[in-house]
């Protein structure tokens, strides 16, 4: 949110536009300049690498790039630092949970919301003016109407977000419960799942265990049905349908449909402001634990064989239309499932069944040559 608010306040200055290039699908360092290219609409190089297409296209070009997710492709820095070195106009702005670790890079670590701290009279207005309550009573009362920050709730909504270290998405992962908790119950509830945070890991900072732990939370309050269906979830790539998810987690229609408004209607799914049709996503911190979970119950090589088959059989349907009418609208969707298609192949990669892989490729190999 920071990074786009940002772009937005730069675009009057930017005469070739503000790009945003959603990195959190990509596993392969190599794919970044390829990535990118996409985003701006590029499709072939002539030959050329599509590192050094992008830096030709950019060398003349004042515009704004914004990498969103870097953290599971640092080592791709470098090419980060290749294209300034040539385009001087082009302006960076990473989102990452580790810096690049590149000449001329400017960190700006992005500190959590502001948290009171509860010491005499609780004032309800002092304590609306604090960030992190303000978000927590926000999220509530779109949840619930009649939710309003009060003499008897204040104290109890401040020490939420203090509990969560003034953290955005786990303060609202924690507020999605208000239509069925008070706060009284969600602190109640919190302080039995954070108590757990003395036994985690010594390398993590205490911030990203109490998110961690504020998801868990979440998840720990699901049905059993729905947190099946929230782990197997995990193994999407760039989002996903209402169809593909029924395929996935092994589903009827219906069943799927309910479960993936039960998980929208607490937080830990959201809906991608810019694509037309129903798609659903996770963020990353979030799907992280999604699979977690779904290692800890042992369905993860199941559920993967499951994505992996839905996609062949997506591939399969998709594959006529490639040398039709409907082939530009056939591409259009193998853009928007790529990187499904990607986790499908490296899960073939692996598979006991190599054709798997083979068969995905050869209903898709036109969409490889002609995207570059």
């Amino acid at each position: 949110r920071l990074a786009l608010r940002l772009a937005d306040e730069q675009a009057g200055e930017l005469p070739h536009g503000i790009f945003y290039v959603r990195l959190a699908p990509v596993a392969d360092p190599q794919l970044l300049a390829g990535t990118i290219a996409r985003t701006l609409g590029l499709r072939e190089f002539s030959g050329e690498s599509p590192l050094d297409g992008l830096r030709a296209f950019l060398q003349e070009r004042r515009m704004l790039l914004v990498l969103d997710n870097f953290e599971q492709i640092l080592s791709a820095g470098a090419q980060v630092g290749e294209l300034l070195d040539s385009a001087p106009d082009v302006k960076v702005v990473v989102t990452s949970r580790a810096p690049l670790g590149i000449a001329g890079e400017q960190e700006l670590p992005v500190p959590p919301l502001t948290v009171p701290h509860l010491d005499g009279a609780i004032d309800v207005d002092a304590l609306a003016g604090y960030d992190a309550v303000a978000l927590f009573a926000a999220r509530a009362k779109a949840i619930d109407p009649s939710f309003d920050l009060t003499p008897s709730n204040a104290a109890t909504v401040a020490e939420i977000t203090m509990r969560l270290d003034g953290l955005p998405l786990a303060i609202e992962l924690a507020a999605a419960r208000a239509k069925l908790l008070t706060p009284d119950d969600i602190l109640a509830r919190l302080e039995k799942r954070l108590a757990l945070l003395t036994g985690g890991p010594t390398d993590s900072s205490d911030r990203h265990r109490t998110m961690r732990d504020a998801i868990a939370w979440s998840y720990d309050l699901l049905d059993p049905a729905d947190q099946a269906l929230f782990r197997r979830l995990g193994v999407f790539l760039g989002g996903f349908t209402l169809e593909a998810a029924a395929a996935v987690a092994g589903l009827p229609d219906t069943e799927a449909l309910d479960g993936v408004n039960a998980l929208l209607s607490r937080s830990l799914l959201y809906r991608p402001v810019d694509v037309g049709e129903a798609r659903f996503a996770l963020l990353e911190m979030i799907r992280d634990l999604a699979l977690e979970e779904l290692v800890i119950a042992g369905e993860e090589h199941e559920t993967l064989g499951r994505h992996a088959r839905h996609f062949l059989r997506w591939a399969q349907w998709i594959e006529p239309q490639l040398t039709t009418r409907a082939q530009q609208s056939a591409m259009a969707m193998l853009a928007q499932e790529q990187d499904n298609i990607r986790g499908a192949l490296r899960y073939a990669c692996t598979a006991p069944d190599p054709d798997l892989g083979l068969l995905i490729t050869g209903c898709t190999w036109r969409y490889w040559e002609s995207s570059g």
